[in-house]
C-alpha cells in the first residue's frame, strides 16, 4: 500500500510540474502561442529529457529572446518578443512558440535587417507574404467564382504591396536606383555631342541611368 501511494503522489507531482512549467512559459511570452505540452490525458507523465526547471525554461526564453532580437535587428529583447507577438498573431497562430521562433529567425535572417525601423519593414513583409500566399490557397480552393476572384484581388494588391515594401527597403539601405537630371545642356560649334545610356560590351563598365556623353571634334 505505502508503495502504491508513493507512486500516485510521484504521478501528482509529475502532473502539477508539468502544468506549471506549461504556465510558466506561456505567461512569460504573453501567452502567446500554443501549449508546449498537449495535455492528452488527465495525469500526463512527462519525460525525463523533457522535464525542465523553472531555471532552465527561463534561460531557453532568454536564448529565443536573443535569437529574435538578434535576427530582428532590435536593440533589446522587448523588441525581439515584439516582432515575435505580431507575427505569431498574424502568421503562426496554430503554431507553438518553438516551431513559430524557428520559422520568424529563418524568414528574418534572409531579410538580415540591420536596425529596427529595417526590422519592422521585414516584419511587414514577411506578413504580407503569408496573406498573399493565403489569398492564393483561398483562391485555389474555392469552388466558387466570386470568391476566387476577391481572393486573387487580395493576393494581386499583396504582391504589389510586398514589392513596395522591399522597394523601401532599399531605399532605406541606400541601394534605389539613382538619377541625375540635367537640366540645360551647352554644345559649342563644330562639335557633335551624343546624350543618352551608352554601353559598353566591357565587363568593368557598370550600367546605370546616368547620362555620358561623348564629344567629337569635326576638325
Amino acid at each position: 500500500m505505502n508503495q502504491e501511494k508513493k507512486v500516485v503522489s510521484k504521478k501528482k507531482v509529475a502532473n502539477e510540474d508539468s502544468q506549471g512549467l506549461n504556465k510558466l512559459l506561456n505567461s512569460a511570452v504573453n501567452n502567446a502561442g500554443n501549449e508546449l505540452v498537449e495535455q492528452k490525458s488527465e495525469k500526463p507523465v512527462l519525460a525525463k529529457k523533457e522535464k525542465r526547471t523553472g531555471k532552465e525554461i527561463q534561460e531557453l526564453l532568454d536564448e529565443m529572446g536573443k535569437a529574435l532580437t538578434a535576427n530582428s535587428g532590435g536593440l533589446s529583447d522587448k523588441f525581439g518578443w515584439m516582432v515575435y507577438d505580431q507575427l505569431s498573431k498574424s502568421c503562426y497562430k496554430d503554431t507553438n512558440i518553438f516551431e513559430a521562433v524557428k520559422h520568424i529567425c529563418t524568414e528574418l535572417k534572409g531579410i538580415a535587417p540591420k536596425d529596427q525601423i529595417e526590422g519592422m519593414l521585414a516584419t511587414q513583409m514577411i506578413a504580407t507574404h503569408h496573406a498573399a500566399l493565403d489569398n492564393f490557397a483561398i483562391a485555389a480552393e474555392s469552388e466558387t467564382i466570386d470568391i476566387r476572384v476577391a481572393a486573387l484581388s487580395s493576393a494581386t494588391k499583396l504582391t504589389r504591396t510586398y514589392v513596395a515594401q522591399m522597394e523601401a527597403l532599399n531605399r532605406y539601405r541606400g541601394k534605389g536606383q539613382q538619377k541625375m537630371t540635367v537640366e540645360h545642356v551647352h554644345i559649342n560649334s563644330n562639335v557633335q555631342a551624343i546624350i543618352g545610356n551608352i554601353t559598353k560590351n566591357d565587363s568593368s563598365q557598370k550600367e546605370g541611368g546616368l547620362i555620358r556623353g561623348i564629344l567629337k571634334n569635326e576638325q
